[in-house]
């Protein structure tokens, strides 16, 4: 499979590259901002788990020649540089990095803040939801301290349950006097994604900001009767237009492009010299001659009912496989029935995640990543609401 298939199989991911962008993520952003108009007179920005830079992009372009303009991206990794974009790496969890923040902002108050930042998923949804429910409050005090009366704040939410949401919708709720749910046409449908857009900032009576308290030391009484909030949602972005869950035929003209940043010391940077150097020495001669290597699959959100319940197996397999061999494989002898809902054209189905060694295989090449003794393979089915 060449390196054409995600193009054709994600448009937005092809757009981004066409258009300078760093990252997909950067039409949610874009298509949030159409529908509120979150951006405009903005001068200070503050951008939360930034990496690898793609709403810092849309930030600097919408404030660029405005006077006094200043953003400031964080993120845990590094960031590639961003014209007009003050890039500080740091944990938005702790004390020390809000701090920072504060002190990049000087006198100066932010009119937004945004984070489109997710934990690592695990495939158990309540787990998520709840982690990134976490990483959302610690955005979420972050802004109390730093945004003016008036302010916006844009975070990303996982909706896998209604108590869940309930909480989120009723903590912001108590510093933001319009709150909704977005969901933007270029996060794809099989994702329990969404994204709560917060207007017109005000801190409540009494209440004093603090950096490092994610639980904003206040209780959450407007949820109490949480059966009879109806939460606004909308959906953003032209709804003629391109479709995240939609393959599209490429044009006659296509010419492949690489990303426009690739990122700086990524984690999955160690996963990706082994792929290079097991690929010395394992092509050719008879499968049969080829020594056995041991890998272990899993399977989660759901995918592991196409394999009987089984959760985790371990394999021997034949060494010098790529991953096209094993799914072939898998489709032959383990997959107990229907294996098309995993397996189809010798990929995966749209909707199921793949982690190799918890890197996702997008970054391994996918069906040509080779095989190496201890491997662990994830299969994690994404196709639970969103």
């Amino acid at each position: 499979m060449g390196r054409s298939s995600k193009d054709k199989r994600d448009i937005f991911y092809r757009l981004a590259k066409e258009e300078g962008w760093r990252a997909r993520s950067a039409f949610k952003l874009l298509q949030i901002d159409s529908q509120f108009n979150i951006l405009a007179n903005v001068t200070k920005a503050v951008d939360l788990c930034a990496a690898p830079g793609s709403w810092s992009q849309v930030l600097a372009q919408s404030l660029n020649g405005r006077e006094g303009a200043q953003i400031v991206a964080v993120d845990l990794q590094a960031m590639s540089p961003i014209s007009g974009v003050h890039c500080l790496q740091g944990d938005i969890t702790s004390d020390t990095t809000a701090k920072e923040i504060i002190r990049l902002l000087g006198d100066c108050k932010a009119e937004i803040v945004v984070c489109d930042g997710a934990p690592d998923v695990t495939g158990l949804h309540h787990l998520d939801e709840y982690l990134q429910a976490q990483l959302l409050l610690s955005a979420l005090n972050i802004a109390t301290c730093v945004l003016k009366p008036g302010g916006v704040f844009v975070a990303k939410m996982f909706r896998s349950s209604k108590a869940g949401v309930d909480t989120l919708y009723g903590k912001v709720s108590m510093f933001f006097e319009n709150v909704e749910v977005a969901k933007p046409r270029s996060s794809r449908a099989s994702s329990i994604e969404s994204f709560i857009v917060a207007r017109n900032f005000q801190l409540p009576p009494d209440y004093t900001p603090r950096v490092g308290d994610p639980n904003l030391h206040f209780s959450v009484t407007a949820t109490s009767d949480s059966e009879n909030v109806i939460i606004p949602f909308v959906t953003c972005g032209d709804l003629d237009g391109y479709d995240g869950d939609t393959t599209y035929s490429l044009p006659e003209n296509y010419q492949y492009r690489d990303p426009v940043q690739s990122p700086i010391t990524p984690p999955y940077q160690e996963a990706i010299r082994r792929k290079k150097a097991a690929k010395t020495g394992t092509s050719g001669g008879v499968a049969e001659d080829r020594p056995k290597i041991k890998i272990t699959v899993l399977f989660g959100g759901g995918a592991e009912i196409l394999v009987g319940g089984v959760r985790e197996k371990e394999l021997e397999v034949t060494g010098g496989w790529k991953m096209s061999d094993f799914l072939t494989w898998m489709q032959d002898n383990l997959i107990k029935e229907r294996p098309e809902l995993l397996i189809k054209d010798g990929d995966v189905r749209p909707g199921i995640l793949v982690l190799i060694n918890d890197v996702d295989w997008e970054l391994l090449d996918k069906v040509d990543y080779n095989l190496e003794n201890g491997d662990k393979v994830t299969f994690i089915s994404t196709l639970h609401g969103g």
